[in-house]
């Protein structure tokens, strides 16, 4: 009988050892996921592509951005006027990625560059995103942006 509890143990700490690891691996997964949902976002500005933008972002998707407050709308309004005359580029760094649920909160760095004619300006951000899962797929609810050093020009 004795033998019989002891495996019963041994069975048990085996099974929620393995359900364990596959919830942290789920987790994983979520947080790539996530951050791929911020990639696609930034590679949608890169590209002027407004539909894009909308597919990544919730319906009630608020930019702040250094201040002033934009929804889908005025942010696209705002980018439009650089396509053609611009391009755009973004690299990431620091990210820290958390997901708990249907919801998902990042805080990363975000260094730009703009090229326009024989410009080119750097910016660097720190940012953070609130996302939430909607029929299987993150989408940006909230993105809060603050400029780290004024940016520079080059010539």
């Amino acid at each position: 009988m004795k033998s019989f509890i002891f495996a019963c143990l041994i069975l048990l700490v085996l099974v929620s050892n393995h359900t364990k690891s596959n919830n942290e691996i789920n987790f994983e997964a979520e947080e790539i996921k996530v951050e791929e949902t911020l990639k696609s976002f930034f590679n949608c500005i890169s590209n002027y592509d407004y539909n894009g933008i909308r597919e990544v972002t919730s319906d009630d998707f608020i930019l702040v951005e250094n201040g002033p407050v934009w929804d889908t709308d005025k942010f696209i309004s705002f980018i439009k006027r650089f396509e053609g005359d611009a391009s755009l580029s973004y690299e990431f760094s620091d990210m820290q990625t958390t997901v708990r649920g249907p919801t998902a909160w990042m805080v990363y760095k975000n260094n730009g560059t703009m090229l326009q004619g024989s410009q080119e300006r750097h910016f660097e951000w720190t940012e953070s995103a609130v996302f939430t899962k909607e029929r299987d797929q993150w989408k940006i609810e909230l993105l809060h942006s603050t400029m780290n050093e004024p940016d520079s020009t080059q010539s």
